[in-house]
């Protein structure tokens, strides 16, 4: 896995999960997760070595094809965000970014024709989530995609 989104073009379509465990080696076990307006459901996998990411890199798969993948800090170094984000210019899109508990205004730029979401803390210009999915337009990102729900205390 790299870390080369210069010329992200989207997650091709068809890359079923059976083949992604043949280049990718993934942990054991899986999760639930659900994304966008339509509360789409996702099982999600975890990538067993991801060395060059800071966090944990998840994928996500529908009907066993691959459909999203995710992680959180891009990196700690201000510069390394800087270049990304001037490489790939203004978004056509700025959602709100749902980060923990808390909802950012305009700060998850969105590039639905290039499969990519990037999303930048204003104060400090890092880059605290990247998505990777198949290129499609905003309406079908919002629905489907978009993190919508903060994360939440369990209660005892």
């Amino acid at each position: 896995m790299r870390r080369k989104l210069a010329s992200w073009a989207g997650l091709p379509a068809g890359c079923v999960e059976h083949d992604v465990e043949r280049w990718l080696p993934l942990r054991p076990g899986e999760g639930i997760a659900h994304f966008g307006s339509a509360v789409t459901e996702y099982r999600f996998r975890v990538a067993a070595e991801a060395a060059d990411f800071p966090e944990l890199v998840r994928l996500y798969f529908r009907d066993s094809e691959l459909s999203l993948v995710r992680t959180g800090i891009w990196s700690f170094d201000r510069d390394e965000c800087t270049q990304l984000l001037n490489h790939v210019a203004d978004p056509p899109n700025r959602v709100d970014l749902v980060i923990g508990a808390r909802v950012v205004p305009d700060s998850e730029w969105v590039y639905p024709a290039k499969g990519l979401a990037l999303g930048v803390i204003p104060e400090t210009g890092l880059i605290a989530s990247v998505s990777a999915y198949q290129p499609c337009g905003i309406s079908q990102y919002l629905q489907t995609i978009h993190n919508v729900e903060q994360a939440r205390e369990f209660r005892y």
